[in-house]
């Protein structure tokens, strides 16, 4: 995919100017105990966030994935749509939590800019940055998931989008 080849691009050239190490060696496939270990060594403080997000995300019914090959952890989380999954948020080893817009917008229930705004909205009630955007993958670092009434509003928000997906794929109103 063009997104990963290019985020990977800038992370090789960021991260020795930032005085990151960056992964050698072959790649692999990622499973949630590699993935956690990764979070772990370059975050601590983001892996209960992060545990919590996936573990919520399993429970309602999500599909949980796990990073294809490749040198960097990362984990999917799709959320059942009429279409077939779509992918809602993608959770990285280095603190980070995008909040994929882009891929959302191809579910019925958010292909209308009226949707995206709504769950803009919810997610900035959520205090968490302040999105101004609809599209693409507005992201924020998932230490801010420790606080429990930024992580509460935030699956609140994803919550929602769950149950409008859901509502879609049904044939009822969304």
């Amino acid at each position: 995919m063009w997104l990963d080849r290019t985020l990977e691009s800038m992370h090789q050239a960021l991260a020795p100017l930032l005085g990151l190490s960056l992964p050698s060696g072959e790649t692999q496939v990622w499973d949630e105990a590699s993935y956690f270990a990764e979070l772990s060594a370059s975050c601590p403080a983001a892996a209960s966030g992060a545990r919590r997000v996936v573990e919520w995300a399993a429970g309602a019914g999500c599909d949980v994935r796990w990073g294809r090959r490749g040198k960097y952890a990362y984990v999917n989380v799709f959320v059942p749509s009429e279409s077939g999954p779509k992918l809602m948020l993608r959770l990285y080893r280095d603190n980070a939590i995008a909040v994929t817009m882009n891929y959302l917008k191809g579910a019925a229930a958010f292909a209308s800019d009226e949707a995206r705004m709504e769950l803009r909205d919810r997610l900035n009630r959520a205090e968490l940055l302040r999105f101004d955007v609809i599209d693409g993958e507005p992201w924020f670092p998932i230490t801010m998931l420790c606080e429990s009434d930024t992580r509460a509003g935030f699956l609140d928000a994803l919550a929602w989008v769950v149950e409008k997906a859901g509502r879609t794929a049904s044939g009822s109103d969304a």
